[in-house]
């Protein structure tokens, strides 16, 4: 299964902010990265992808710009909120790689979410021995995962940003 593993867009600042976290939105940055995303993943997605995205508003506001680009609806999952971890997660990926392997079609399963969950699968998944590394917003980690869900079966395939 080819996984895509993507941190929400830049959002605003907390300190400006004067509702709850959860309801921080994209500034016009986080909408750039979204956008670029949506066309550098492209390439790299298979047909038949799915996409699962935390109902938090800067992510949701992340999934529908990058899942509509990509002509895939978004699926909101609490499991990939803030009040979560990488159990969570995990079962969220695991879940869309049974459904692949039973439909026995080549899966894609792209999720939106937030740190240090995200992060912590990022690493969770890389090859053995590889440094832990930073999930930047509006960054996007490619895997193709191979064998049974198990710490270090991913193998990289791509890392995107927007650099400006």
């Amino acid at each position: 299964m080819r996984l895509f593993i993507v941190r929400h867009g830049k959002a605003e600042d907390r300190a400006a902010h004067h509702g709850a976290d959860r309801d921080r939105r994209l500034t016009p940055r986080g909408v750039r990265q979204a956008e670029f995303l949506a066309h550098a993943v492209a390439p790299f997605m298979p047909q038949g992808g799915r996409a699962v995205v935390s109902p938090v508003e800067r992510a949701r506001q992340t999934g529908v710009i990058l899942a509509g680009a990509l002509g895939l609806n978004p699926d909101f999952d609490d499991r990939l909120s803030t009040s979560f971890g990488i159990e969570e997660a995990l079962a969220v990926v695991g879940e869309a790689r049974d459904a692949g392997t039973r439909s026995g079609s080549r899966s894609a399963l792209l999720i939106i979410g937030h740190n240090p969950t995200l992060e912590e699968l990022v690493w969770w998944l890389s090859p053995k021995g590889a440094q832990h590394s930073e999930l930047r917003t509006g960054e996007c980690v490619v895997f193709d995962l191979r064998g049974d869900l198990r710490r270090g079966c991913g193998e990289w395939v791509a890392r995107l940003r927007l650099e400006d």
